[in-house]
């Protein structure tokens, strides 16, 4: 009975790999896979770092003035309990989306940053339209936060970053 080859053991090339080769193809996209997550095992960059940091200061801040609206609701006299109420689930909803967002930034995760940029846009118009207030300071700090991580998010080198270099087209 002659032996048959392990179906599970590579067989041995017979021929050098050509370029056309899909296997060949296939196996320099491994390589450049675990290439990219022996790259991505330290921490991140500085830039990165600072982007994480303010993005998940603005999670915090949004879940804080949640519970603090939440207490309104619950122990005050809201004026409008309803507005409080959705109020509420919408910043809980936006802050607790956003540390995730903080988060998949720190593992260098690509989807996380066109929510973060958007979040950032809408942030930055808030505070132009209520910079004219009597305190001015909320605004400054918003638009701070929102020039910083924007910035942030387009250096060359946090986009390389969060950017797979074995990523397919998406076309």
């Amino acid at each position: 009975m002659p032996a048959t080859a392990d179906p599970h053991e590579p067989a041995e090339p017979t021929e050098p790999a050509d370029a056309t080769d899909p296997c060949a193809a296939h196996q320099e996209r491994d390589r450049r896979v675990a290439a990219d997550q022996q790259d991505r095992s330290g921490p991140p960059s500085l830039p990165l770092r600072v982007v994480v940091v303010v993005v998940g200061l603005e999670a915090l801040l949004l879940v804080a003035v949640a519970l603090f609206l939440l207490g309104e609701v619950v122990l005050a006299d809201a004026a409008d309990a309803v507005a409080a109420t959705v109020t509420v689930a919408v910043a809980l909803l936006f802050g607790g989306f956003l540390g995730v967002c903080a988060r998949a930034l720190w593992h260098r995760q690509r989807w996380a940053r066109g929510p973060v940029v958007c979040w950032q846009l809408l942030q930055l118009l808030t505070a132009a339209t209520t910079s004219f207030s009597h305190r001015w300071w909320v605004p400054a700090l918003l638009v701070t936060a929102s020039l910083v991580v924007g910035v942030g998010l387009l250096l060359p080198r946090v986009t390389a970053e969060t950017t797979a270099s074995a990523d397919p087209p998406v076309l």
